[in-house]
């Protein structure tokens, strides 16, 4: 099994600092006598606090990733749901340029996801999207 090097980096980094703030400790401990002024049993309710608050966060932010990880598919749904919709207004009127409407929203699609690959701006994509109205008022007016 091959070692991931950058998942340890930062144990790595902090391990040399660990050190030698433990060697320091122990040296005034045990070469000075001085305990310190405060023990961790005064203070060990307010660490306890702040990490149960820093679990609090960790957890709010773990939900929103995992909700950002259904907008692909729930974008991916409503364009085939558009795409659907034209399919079907085309079978039932056929009045309207099939192909011209699904090049369309093959455009726009092709615009977020370029979007998202940082290759394409928010105006474009925005132009795009407000573009599809016209995919709607073609199967209205037909």
């Amino acid at each position: 099994m091959k070692l991931n090097i950058i998942k340890w980096k930062p144990m790595i980094a902090a391990l040399p600092i660990t050190i030698g703030v433990v060697l320091l400790k122990t040296g005034v401990v045990q070469g000075l006598g001085y305990e310190g002024l405060v023990h961790f049993s005064e203070i060990g309710l307010v660490i306890t606090g702040g990490i149960f608050l820093i679990g609090f966060m960790l957890a709010g932010t773990l939900a929103d990733y995992k909700e950002s990880e259904k907008i692909p598919a729930e974008m991916a749904a409503c364009i085939e749901s558009i795409e659907d919709t034209v399919v079907l207004a085309h079978g039932f009127k056929g009045d309207f340029d099939l192909p011209a409407q699904r090049q369309q929203l093959s455009e726009a699609t092709g615009a977020i996801i370029a979007y998202y690959a940082h290759r394409e701006t928010e105006e474009i994509v925005y132009k795009k999207i407000e573009g599809l109205t016209s995919i709607a008022l073609h199967v209205e007016q037909t």
